[in-house]
């Protein structure tokens, strides 16, 4: 639960997404909660104010809280490796709704305003990437992606003196109900139907996911007035895409497959002493969050 009163009031873009969603879940009925979402879900939570609003289009302030105490910025374009087809969609997302809610959220008196941004802006790197690492993203079809990110991270640190902002820097979170196009639900998948996995270097890319509660109660911490200004959300644990299968396998029951190709692995591993500092519960292992995952595409078989 949050750490806000049952009278302060928060608004949840990107309502409708994996962190989005368990944000709504995990804070319902701790205090009045606005979620932003592109369509009305199936089943609302009690309790939650919808507002039903596509950020590629300019933002209606006018359908929006009067006063509010904080933001919570999630929303990112769906398009975002479309480049250039959906050029104009993701900076609309992006960049542009930032600029205007962090406009509108100044004036309706917010105390608060976290923007999601991604860990995929540093500079490629062998050790664990600190919130103080180079910025250099890789290009290809997340390239303009990782620009907008940037430039709404330079928009929300101006607002610095006029509400406590947090830009946070997400490292593969997952989670139960994430959409099967997501590297986690993606490896169950080929797992447990058989198809191989491609790894470089004999193990592929070394990375820390973080589950999804994790990334919830982080945000709940930062709420405090003491928050840093900017800060890695990643996993406790170290693992290439061979651990991860194997859990994986394991789990399923099935020995996984692999495509052992030569050269050498990516690294994307965040360091996360900054994350510990604020969490007072242990994270969850990378073997129960993928049990969880795996349960929860199971029962939907």
């Amino acid at each position: 639960m949050p750490i806000f009163p049952a009278s302060r009031s928060i608004l949840v873009t990107g309502a409708g997404g994996l962190l989005g969603g368990e944000v709504l879940a995990a804070w319902q009925g701790g205090c009045k909660l606005y979620a932003l979402v592109r369509r009305m879900p199936e089943k609302p939570l009690e309790g939650v104010y919808y507002i039903v609003m596509d950020l590629a289009a300019p933002l209606e302030p006018g359908r929006l809280p009067a006063r509010i105490d904080a933001v919570i910025h999630l929303a990112q374009s769906s398009h975002m490796r479309d480049f250039p087809d959906a050029a104009l969609d993701i900076c609309a997302v992006n960049t542009t709704s930032t600029a205007q809610l962090l406009d509108w959220a100044m004036r309706a008196g917010a105390e608060h305003f976290f923007f999601a941004s991604t860990g995929g802006l540093y500079a490629p790197s062998s050790i664990a990437l600190t919130e103080d690492s180079p910025l250099d993203p890789q290009r290809g079809s997340l390239g303009y992606y990782f620009d907008t990110k940037r430039c709404a991270e330079i928009l929300v640190r101006a607002y610095q003196e006029q509400m406590r902002t947090v830009v946070l820097r997400p490292f593969f979170i997952y989670g139960p109900r994430q959409r099967e196009s997501m590297l986690i639900p993606r490896l169950i998948d080929s797992v447990r139907t058989g198809n191989a996995l491609t790894l470089r270097g004999g193990q592929g890319t070394k990375l820390n996911p973080i589950f999804v509660n994790d990334a919830v109660n982080a945000l709940a911490a930062c709420l405090a007035d003491d928050a840093p200004k900017l800060l890695n959300l990643a996993g406790p644990e170290v693992l290439s895409i061979r651990d991860i299968a194997l859990h994986i396998g394991a789990i399923v029951g099935r020995e996984p497959l692999f495509d052992e190709q030569e050269g050498e692995a990516d690294c994307l591993v965040a360091d996360i002493s900054l994350l510990k500092q604020r969490l007072s519960a242990p994270m969850t292992s990378c073997r129960d969050g993928i049990a969880t995952v795996v349960g929860s595409m199971e029962s939907n078989l």
